[in-house]
């Protein structure tokens, strides 16, 4: 008797485990969301605050994405590498740009 005990506790944990895992989770950043921001200039600098942060941010580590930072936060994150990153004050201008418009809220 106690086996079965054993084997059906089991079986219902191994199932409850298996429906908790199966949540889904809303992504942090919509697809394409800084595309779709008007106008148009604001746009191309967002591209190129991205690009900025695909390359010269991406040589030295994995390019880190705005959404997990507020606004604030990745002021500071640019703040704290241009020197390293060697960026001129219109990139960093653009990479701030570009981040606060996807950061977390």
């Amino acid at each position: 008797m106690r086996n079965y005990k054993s084997i059906v506790f089991v079986l219902c944990s191994v199932a409850i485990i298996g429906v908790w895992s199966c949540k889904t989770t809303k992504p942090v950043v919509e697809p394409n969301k800084v595309e779709n921001i008007k106008p148009a200039e604001i746009n191309e600098e967002l591209a190129m605050g991205k690009k900025i942060n695909d390359t010269k941010c991406a040589t030295c580590h994995k390019a880190k994405n705005p959404a997990n930072y507020t606004a604030a936060e990745w002021q500071k994150q640019v703040n704290r590498m241009a020197e390293r990153a060697k960026t001129t004050s219109d990139e960093n201008t653009l990479l701030v740009k570009y981040g606060t418009s996807i950061a977390k809220q």
